[in-house]
This record gives C-alpha cells, sequence and structure tokens, in this order.
C-alpha cells in the first residue's frame, strides 16, 4: 500500500488486490486503515518516480502502437486503429498486452473503445479489468457508470450528484443548454468526448 502526506494526514494512495479485498480504497485515511487492520504495511508514494515510469512505459507500449502517450497520473492511452490486425485483432492484442505487463508485475485493467473518453471512462470505472466495446454498445456501457468516469472537476461532479445526477445515463439525452448553462461547456464536451 502506497501513501502520501497530505494537509488532512496520511491518505492511501495505491493499493493491491489482497488491500482491496479487505476494503481499503485509495483516498482513505492511513489511521482509519490501521486501525482497521494495524500490521498494514505501507510505504511513501514517491509521485515523481511514477511519473517517469509511466513515461517509460508508454514508450515501450510502443511495440503496439506508434501513437502512445502517458495519461497521468495512471494510465496509458494506445491509438490502434490500424494496429490491431498485426497481433490477431483486438482482443488479441489487449491480452497479449495484458499477459506482457504482468510478467512485468503490472496489474491493469485495459478498455478498448472508439473514443479516448470511453475507453479511459470504461478502463477506470467498468466491473470488468479487460473490456472491448463498440460504437454501438458504447452508450449502453457508459450509462451506468459514476459521472466521475467522464473526466470532470471535482466540483462538478459534486454539484452534479447534488442533483441527484450521479450516473452518466442520467446526463444522456438530457437537454445541452441548461447543463451548459449551469456546468459550462466542459461537462459537454467531456460528454461528446465519451
Amino acid at each position: 500500500m502506497l501513501v502520501t502526506t497530505t494537509d488532512n494526514g496520511q491518505r492511501i494512495t495505491a493499493l493491491n488486490q489482497a488491500a482491496g479485498a479487505l476494503g481499503f480504497s485509495p483516498g482513505m485515511a492511513l489511521a482509519d486503515a490501521r486501525a482497521i487492520h494495524p500490521a498494514l504495511q505501507v510505504a511513501h508514494a514517491d509521485p515523481q518516480g511514477d511519473e517517469r515510469a509511466l513515461i517509460r512505459l508508454a514508450l515501450w507500449c510502443q511495440c503496439f502502437s506508434p501513437l502512445t502517450r502517458p495519461d497521468f497520473p495512471d494510465g496509458v492511452s494506445l491509438d490502434i486503429a490500424g494496429c490491431a490486425h498485426l497481433f490477431g485483432g483486438e482482443s488479441a492484442l489487449m491480452e497479449m498486452l495484458a499477459s506482457k505487463l504482468g510478467r512485468f508485475g503490472l496489474t491493469a485493467r485495459l478498455a478498448l473503445a472508439p473514443t479516448i473518453g470511453g475507453a479511459w471512462a470504461l478502463a477506470r470505472h467498468a466491473p470488468d479489468d479487460r473490456l472491448a466495446v463498440t460504437r454501438s454498445a458504447l452508450a449502453g456501457h457508459m450509462a451506468p457508470l459514476p459521472v466521475c468516469a467522464l473526466r470532470l472537476e471535482e466540483g462538478t461532479v459534486k454539484a452534479l450528484e447534488k442533483l441527484g445526477l450521479k450516473r452518466v445515463g442520467d446526463l444522456i439525452g438530457k437537454p445541452r443548454a441548461p447543463l451548459a448553462s449551469r456546468f459550462g461547456p466542459l461537462a459537454l464536451r467531456r460528454l461528446d468526448e465519451a
């Protein structure tokens, strides 16, 4: 488990599957986690080191696509248009990537989608850790995800949730003008990008 020091004490930044199974989650106060499990092993996060490692990982991913980029703080985006057939198709490419990352000791949540916003949301919030979605199925997969999956600012997410708009599906099909006037054009742009 990795922790960072904030104004409100130490908080969990990252954790492994075993810690997740015990009910811990990112953002949780370390003091609360230690109250539940006193023998918890923690290390201090190294954000600069993580950033450098993510850049190296994005460069390594160029063996799958020449169009890769780090997606800070925790991901890598690959544009595999025109590349997937070289690896036996999209699903085969995804499984090969997951297998190679596993050999590096990394776990990955992978999503293929027709939009970068959709892939970002599904990789971080879908219940499956491997998911390939077609354009026609994208809205259905996005609808149950929390509105934070749209890459909105925290204040916008909280304002939407306060109004009862907690899922992406709550925004799909809503009149656009009121959403834009209340939450700004970024909310609509992020919805469109997804």
